[in-house]
């Protein structure tokens, strides 16, 4: 019976890996065609775009990192009816449509001069990420004893101490999702884009999407592609890196202890 039962889930398991990358095969086949590769591989405006997509996305992801940090801590620590309100403030921008929020802010953006600027845009993206991040990282509170902060404070740590040596390991697996969250919709903004950069700011949504409007979806399908990989290999990398800083964190920690 149990044998069964592991054949049938590897079934189940090789079936929804066919449903899910059947289509990108399709995909794959039906563009592929290497003069079209050359052509945009060749294309001096591709690469830049490409290049301004990823560095707003990792931008993005720095400011949710230096606000969402203290945001989240103080939103789970403190209990007051200020602080709830703020917190259900927070997720506003999960329920108010992005281009609404968007157009709130053009004639702010507009006076303060972000308009058709890559800081305007990474300042909507931030806007519109924030509550995904803020959210992992209240989540991954939440998992966390208080007895732990008790002990830290009883052996004399520091507030940064007790951040760094017991809230950081523990807040690590929200860590990972909140900052692929925050990579996956920074990278899938069309309307935002397009309003706050002016059609200057150039992203890969908005360069694939004349090409699908006009039925060219030869050009389409091969961008929507790259769009994919690229956006696969930025979250591979940044699970990668920010195991690698989680790692050598925890080898210096058992170090110091050791030594001790």
């Amino acid at each position: 019976m149990g044998h069964i039962k592991k054949i049938f889930s590897k079934f189940i398991i090789f079936i929804t890996i066919i449903i899910i990358t059947l289509p990108f095969l399709s995909l794959i086949f039906d563009t592929f065609n290497f003069k079209s590769y050359n052509n945009l591989f060749f294309f001096n405006k591709s690469f830049k775009v490409i290049k301004i997509t990823i560095y707003i996305a990792l931008e993005t992801l720095i400011l949710n990192f230096l606000i969402g940090f203290p945001a989240a801590s103080v939103l789970y620590k403190n209990s007051s009816k200020f602080i709830k309100i703020m917190n259900g403030l927070v997720y506003l921008p999960l329920i108010i449509p992005g281009f609404i929020i968007t157009l709130s802010l053009h004639y702010g953006f507009i006076k303060l001069n972000l308009i058709e600027t890559e800081l305007g845009v990474i300042l909507v993206h931030t806007l519109l990420t924030l509550p995904y991040f803020i959210k992992s990282l209240i989540s991954g509170y939440q998992t966390i004893d208080e007895n732990y902060y008790i002990l830290g404070k009883i052996v004399g740590a520091n507030p940064f101490q007790i951040f760094y040596n017991i809230s950081l390991p523990k807040l690590f697996p929200s860590i990972i999702v909140g900052s692929s969250l925050v990579i996956i919709v920074s990278f899938a903004q069309y309307i935002t884009t397009l309003i706050i950069g002016g059609g200057r700011i150039i992203t890969l949504p908005i360069l694939i999407y004349p090409y699908i409007s006009s039925g060219d979806l030869k050009n389409g399908t091969l961008l929507s592609i790259i769009f994919i990989a690229i956006n696969l290999l930025l979250l591979i990398f940044l699970d990668k890196f920010l195991s690698l800083l989680y790692a050598t964190g925890v080898e210096k920690n058992a170090k110091n202890y050791k030594y001790d």
